[in-house]
C-alpha cells in the first residue's frame, strides 16, 4: 500500500500532541487509519488521546509509525510531502529536504485493543470561549500542590472551577449536559494557537470516565480526575458587609506593568501590601534587606466601606487583574478570602497572607502615581519623572552582587535575617549567571558570523586568511 501525506499536516498534529500532554507523556507510536473522506491520525497517551482527520487521502488498512519518526518526517512549512510504501513488516518513507532525497525504513509497532471514543449524541457546542475560561482557570491549580490533590478544573452545572486551596477561580455561564461534577485535567492545548485555528465551534461530551472536545477535524479526549471537588458556597457568605474597591482599567494596566518589579518579589508568598484609607488606595512592596519600599499609588480607583490593609501573594493579584477582575471585596475585620467580580459571570477569591507590613523607612520610600500618564514618581515626597528603564543590560562581567548593608552584618543578625540575606545572594548570583550565559551565547552567534562572512569573502575573492 502507497499513501501520500504532506509534512506540515505531520507538523501540525505533532505540535497538538506536545500541547495536549507533558513531555513524559507523550505517546510511543502515531496510528494511520482510514476514515470518511480521509485518513485519521491518532496518538494514545497514558491518559489522553488526540486523532486529527487529513482530508482526500484514501488508505484500506490502518498502521503505525514510531512518535520519534515525527521528527524527521514533519515540515513546519509547507515543504512538499512524504511518501509511504507499506507492508506488513515495515514502512519505508521517502521525502526530499532542499531537493535531496531522503529515505527511511521502520518498523511498525503494535497497537492492538487501541480506539478512539465517539463523541456521543448529548454532547453540547459553545464557543472558543470555553477553551479560553479553560486556559484561565488552570492558572489557579496546581497539580504538584498538597493544598489540592486534584489538580483539575471542575465542569459542574453552568460553572468552570478551579482552586489550589488558596486561590478559586469560577466562572458561569455554559451549559454542561451531565448531571454530576466533571474533573477535567488542566492541559496547554486550551490556551493553544494551534486548535484555534480549526473552527471557533467546540463540542463538548462525557462518556463513561472520558470527557472529550472537538474542533472540527481535530478531538481529543481525557480520563476523568478520580476524587470530589470541594464546594465554595461557604467563601461567598458576607459579602455584603465587605469593603469594595473600583479599579479603573489605567490603574490596572499601571499596577500589571509594575507588579512583578516591585521589591520584595523574592521572598516567600511574594506579598505586597494592598491598602485602602483616606490618604490613596496604594500597593506596596517592601525589600526586607535593604529597608526600601515602592508605593504604587491608584490615583483614579476609588473605594467604598472601612480602611483595609491587606497583605497577599503578588501573583494572586496579577491573575485577579489578567482576568479582568476590576471589583474587589475585602473583609475589613477578619481577613477572610478577598472577593472580586469582572461582570455577572466571572468572579475569582483568593486568600490573603498573615503578618504585619514592614516598617517603611520615608528615606527610602519610592511613591508612583498613576494620575500623570502614569509616568509620575515622587521619593520621599519630592516630584521627579521616572527615567526609562535600560533595554541594554550593563556588561555581565561587570554586574555586581549588592552587598549586605552594615546594619544587617551577619555577625548582628538572627537566623532569619541570615537565612533571608543569604537567599538574596544565591537569587542574585542566578541572575547573574543567566546574564553571562546569554552572553556568551550572543558572542557565539557573533563569532559564527564572522567565521562565515570571511568564508564567503573567500569564495568570490580568492582570499586567503
Amino acid at each position: 500500500m502507497q499513501i501520500t501525506l504532506h509534512r506540515s499536516d505531520l507538523y501540525r498534529f505533532e505540535r497538538l500532541v506536545n500541547k495536549l500532554v507533558r513531555p513524559s507523556e507523550l505517546p510511543t507510536a502515531i496510528m494511520f487509519s482510514p476514515c470518511p473522506g480521509g485518513i485519521m491520525l491518532t496518538a494514545f497517551c497514558e491518559n489522553a488521546v488526540m486523532s486529527m482527520i487529513v482530508p482526500d487521502v484514501n488508505i484500506t488498512t490502518s498502521f503505525s509509525l514510531p512518535w520519534s519518526a515525527l521528527k524527521e518526517l514533519m515540515s513546519k512549512k509547507d515543504d512538499g510531502h512524504v511518501d509511504f510504501d507499506v507492508t506488513d513488516v515495515q514502512i519505508t518513507a521517502t521525502w526530499s529536504v532542499n531537493g535531496i532525497p531522503q529515505c527511511r525504513e521502520y518498523i511498525p509497532p503494535k497497537l492492538t485493543g487501541k480506539r478512539i471514543p465517539t463523541m456521543p449524541e448529548n454532547s453540547v457546542t459553545h464557543s472558543m470561549q470555553l477553551f479560553d475560561v479553560l486556559a484561565d482557570a488552570a492558572k489557579c491549580t496546581e497539580a504538584e500542590s498538597a493544598r489540592n490533590p486534584l489538580g483539575g478544573i471542575c465542569l459542574r452545572g453552568r460553572k468552570v472551577i478551579a482552586t489550589d486551596g488558596r486561590q478559586a477561580f469560577l466562572h458561569d455561564g455554559f451549559a454542561f449536559p451531565w448531571e454530576n461534577d466533571v474533573l477535567c485535567p488542566t492541559s496547554r492545548i486550551f490556551g493553544s494557537k494551534e486548535i484555534r485555528e480549526f473552527s471557533d465551534v467546540i463540542q463538548v461530551g462525557v462518556i463513561g470516565d472520558q470527557i472529550g472536545f472537538q474542533v472540527d477535524a481535530v478531538t481529543f479526549w481525557f480520563k476523568q480526575i478520580d476524587g470530589r471537588f470541594p464546594k465554595l458556597d461557604q467563601l461567598l457568605e458576607k459579602r455584603d458587609k465587605l469593603t469594595w474597591l473600583q479599579l479603573e482599567p489605567g490603574d490596572v494596566e499601571f499596577t500589571l506593568q509594575r507588579l512583578d518589579n516591585m521589591p520584595g518579589k523574592s521572598d516567600h508568598d511574594s506579598p505586597v501590601y494592598l491598602a485602602l484609607n483616606h490618604e490613596a488606595v496604594a500597593i506596596r512592596g517592601h525589600d526586607r534587606l535593604q529597608k526600601s519600599t515602592t508605593e504604587l499609588q491608584l490615583k483614579n480607583s476609588r473605594y467604598e466601606g472601612n480602611h483595609v490593609l491587606v497583605p497577599m501573594n503578588r501573583r494572586f493579584l496579577k491573575n485577579a487583574l489578567e482576568f479582568g477582575i476590576h471589583r474587589i471585596g475585602f473583609d475589613a475585620v477578619g481577613r477572610g478570602h478577598v472577593i472580586g467580580y469582572s461582570d455577572s459571570q466571572r468572579m475569582f477569591l483568593w486568600m490573603p497572607l498573615e503578618g504585619d507590613e514592614p516598617v517603611c523607612d520615608p528615606e527610602k520610600l519610592t511613591t508612583l502615581a498613576s494620575n500623570v500618564n502614569t509616568s509620575s514618581v515622587s521619593r520621599v515626597g519630592k516630584s521627579e519623572p521616572v527615567k526609562p528603564v535600560p533595554t541594554k543590560q550593563p556588561p555581565v562581567l561587570a554586574t555586581a552582587a549588592r552587598r549586605v548593608p552594615v546594619e544587617t552584618n551577619p555577625a548582628n543578625m538572627n537566623t532569619i535575617q541570615t537565612a533571608e540575606a543569604l537567599c538574596t545572594s544565591l537569587y542574585e548570583t542566578l541572575q547573574n549567571t543567566r546574564r553571562l550565559v546569554r552572553h556568551l551565547k550572543q558572542q557565539k552567534k557573533q563569532d559564527r558570523l564572522v567565521r562565515n562572512t570571511l568564508e564567503s569573502l573567500k569564495q568570490l575573492q580568492g582570499i586567503r586568511v
